[in-house]
């Protein structure tokens, strides 16, 4: 198991900017100039505790086939404010997509789409989440 806080600010891998920095300038292999036009506050490491816990007991009695795990996303998000006074948050997307589906081909596309049934799959979850939250 990796200490994400010892290894850096709470980046995964203890990334910190100047590493993306070094990288950057290896990757492109030139000494051309670029700006960091934003640099967010790190997100905290993750919290896994009972709330995480009733999260995924609700999917897994949804989807008993499935295994619900968490994810980074390289999505932006609020979460780093809430940290920041001392709320953990969790970015949950209850979604069941048919097999063979990709649900980052149908988030956020210029046609954004999402089946009614994936819809009512994930306001069921938020439903059970919240008659089960205590």
């Amino acid at each position: 198991m990796i200490d994400v806080a010892a290894e850096g600010a709470g980046y995964p891998g203890g990334w910190m900017v100047e590493d993306f920095r070094t990288e950057l300038r290896e990757l492109i292999e030139t000494e051309g100039e670029f700006d960091l036009l934003l640099e967010g506050d790190p997100m905290p490491p993750p919290v896994f505790g009972s709330f995480y816990e009733e999260i995924a007991a609700v999917m897994r009695d949804a989807d008993p086939e499935g295994l619900p795990l968490p994810m980074i996303t390289p999505a932006s998000t609020d979460a780093r404010l809430f940290a920041g006074l001392g709320i953990a948050c969790y970015g949950w997307v209850p979604m069941l997509f048919p097999a063979g589906s990709r649900y980052q081909d149908a988030m956020h596309a210029a046609d954004e789409r999402v089946p009614v049934d994936v819809v009512r799959f994930g306001a069921d979850r938020f439903h059970d989440l919240l008659l089960r939250y205590r």
